[in-house]
C-alpha cells in the first residue's frame, strides 16, 4: 500500500506521498514542529532528548505540547514515544506511570529477550555481570533512580588491601600523581597511583585541611608534595579546573610536569566511568585508609532529565576521592614506561647506563 504512494525521487529527509501526505524526519526542535498539521508522531528515544541550550534538559515536555495542537486537527491523530528506559522522569515515565488510571495510552515495556529471543543465554549473563545496574536498563528495561553510588560496596570492599596504608615505591614502575587543589571552604587533595598490567594500584593519598580563619598553607603544602613526588620518582601530576599557575611553577621547579584535566561537568564523565569500571572488575587496590574510602562510598550519580550524568559526593569532602581518580585515570590513559638504556660511544670504549626509575626524559 505504501509503495503505491511512493513517487519517483524522494528528497533528503521528506518523502511527499502521492495523496498530498509527507514523512519527514528531523531533530527534536521546539520551533520546527510547529504549525503543521499532524496526523502521527513517532517521538524515538524521548528520554535522551537535549535542549541546544543546555545539554542537561531535556525538553520533551516543551516539544511534545507544541506537537499536541496539531494532532487535534485529525479525529485520529496519534502520538508514539519510543525510548529506552532512563530515569524516572520525563513525559514517557509519567505516561508508564499512569497507564492503570488512564485508558488513554497504550504502555509496553519491551526486554531484550522479548525483542529479540535468539540471543544466547550466555551473552545477556556476561552482560549482567559486566555491570549490573546497566544491564538492568539496557536489558531488562528498568529505569533507574535520578540518584545512585558511583561504586557499589561490595566490590569496593574487595578492593581495600587490608592493614596496607602507605605502599613503598617499586623500582622501574611509572607512578602518576593526582591533585584536588583546595584552600579555604575545602581540603587539598592528593594521589598517587601506578599500573601493574590491567591492575592499578592508588599507593597513597594526602589532605591538607584549611582551619576556619586560616586557609591551607601552600608554601608547606607544595614542599610536602614535592618531597612525597621525589621518594616515588614521579615526574607528572594531574590536576583539576582549579590549579593556578602558582602551582604549576612550584613543582615544575621541582622537575614535576603538571596538566590540568577536568572533573566536572561532562568533560569529566571517563575520569569517573574509568573509576568504577576498574572497580567493578576487581582491578583496583586501595590503601587502608578510612577518610579515602569513606569519601568513594560518598560518591554518587546523578542523572539529569536530559540524559545527562555528573559525579558528585552526596555529603562532606571528595577532595582525596577525587584526585585517586584523576592518578587512576591517567595510570589507564597513559601507557607505562619501560625502563630505558643509553649507549654511549666514548672513543674506543663503550658503557651502558640503565634507569631503573621514572620515565626517560
Amino acid at each position: 500500500m505504501l509503495r503505491g504512494l511512493l513517487p519517483m525521487i524522494p528528497r533528503r529527509g521528506k518523502l511527499s506521498l502521492k495523496n498530498a501526505n509527507d514523512v519527514i524526519v528531523q531533530k527534536c526542535d521546539l520551533r520546527s514542529v510547529r504549525g503543521l498539521a499532524i496526523p502521527l508522531c513517532v517521538a524515538e528515544e524521548t528520554n535522551f532528548w537535549r535542549s541546544e541550550a543546555d545539554v542537561t534538559v531535556n525538553p520533551a515536555e516543551e516539544i511534545l505540547a507544541a506537537v499536541r495542537p496539531s494532532l487535534l486537527q485529525f479525529p485520529k491523530g496519534r502520538l508514539l514515544m519510543i525510548s529506552s528506559p532512563w530515569s524516572k522522569s520525563g513525559p514517557l515515565y509519567a505516561a508508564y506511570v499512569e497507564r492503570l488510571e488512564s485508558r488513554d495510552p497504550l504502555c509496553m515495556k519491551m526486554t531484550t529477550m522479548m525483542g529479540n529471543p535468539t540471543i544466547p543465554v550466555e551473552l545477556l549473563e556476561l552482560e549482567r555481570q559486566r555491570d549490573p545496574e546497566k544491564f538492568e536498563r539496557e536489558v531488562m528495561a528498568e529505569r533507574v533512580d535520578a540518584i545512585s553510588a558511583l561504586l557499589p560496596s561490595e566490590p569496593l570492599e574487595h578492593c581495600v588491601v587490608k592493614d596496607r596504608y602507605d605502599n613503598p615505591p617499586k623500582p622501574g614502575m611509572n607512578y602518576i600523581a593526582g591533585l584536588d587543589a583546595a584552600f579555604r571552604s575545602d581540603a587539598f587533595g592528593f594521589g598517587l597511583s601506578h599500573a601493574e598490567g590491567e591492575k592499578v594500584v592508588v599507593d597513597l593519598v594526602r589532605s591538607w585541611k584549611p582551619s576556619p580563619k586560616k586557609p591551607v598553607n601552600l608554601k608547606a603544602t607544595m614542599e610536602e608534595i614535592v618531597e612525597i613526588c621525589r621518594h616515588y620518582n614521579c615526574t607528572r601530576a594531574y590536576s583539576d579546573q582549579v590549579a593556578n599557575e602558582v602551582i604549576k611553577q612550584h613543582l615544575a621547579a621541582a622537575g614535576i610536569i603538571v596538566e590540568q584535566v577536568r572533573t566536572l561537568g561532562r568533560r569529566a564523565s571517563g575520569i569517573y566511568s574509568t573509576l568504577r569500571a576498574k572497580c567493578l572488575a576487581g582491578q583496583l587496590e586501595f590503601p587502608d585508609n578510612s577518610g579515602l574510602l569513606g569519601q568513594l562510598r560518598r560518591l554518587e550519580i546523578v542523572r539529569s532529565s536530559g540524559g545527562g550524568e555528573r559525579c558528585e559526593a552526596s555529603s562532606g569532602h571528595d577532595d582525596v576521592a577525587i584526585a585517586a581518580a584523576l592518578s587512576i585515570r591517567q595510570c589507564v590513559t597513559q601507557p607505562a614506561s619501560e625502563p630505558w638504556s643509553l649507549v654511549l660511544t666514548l672513543g674506543a670504549s663503550v658503557r651502558t647506563i640503565k634507569d631503573t626509575g621514572a620515565t626517560a626524559r
